[in-house]
C-alpha cells in the first residue's frame, strides 16, 4: 500500500503557468481546477476538494465531470464551450 500523500500539483497564478503536456504544448489539466481556499493547487485525479474557479466563489465538480473535462479533455467542458464569464 503506498503510504504516500496525495499528489498536490502547486501552479502559479496564472492559467498559463500550469504544466504543458508534450508534445503539443497544451495544458493537460483545466487552467480554472484548483482546490478551494487554495486555487493555486489541484489534486491531479478526482476529488472532492477540486473546485471550478471559474467562478466565484470556487464550485465543486464531480467526479464524472472531473474525469471527463477538468483532468484531461478540459477543451471539452460544456462551461468553456459556452463562453461562461469567469468573473461572473
Amino acid at each position: 500500500m503506498n503510504m504516500n500523500p496525495p499528489s498536490l500539483q502547486p501552479f502559479g497564478e496564472k492559467p498559463e503557468d500550469r504544466p504543458a503536456s508534450p508534445p503539443y504544448g497544451k495544458p493537460v489539466i483545466c487552467p480554472y481546477l484548483g482546490l478551494r481556499g487554495f486555487t493555486s493547487l489541484v489534486v491531479a485525479y478526482p476529488s472532492i476538494g477540486n473546485a471550478c474557479c471559474r467562478t466565484r466563489p470556487p464550485e465543486p465538480t464531480s467526479f464524472e465531470h472531473q474525469r471527463a473535462f477538468c483532468l484531461g479533455a478540459y477543451q471539452g467542458c460544456p462551461a468553456l464551450r459556452a463562453g461562461e464569464d469567469p468573473a461572473a
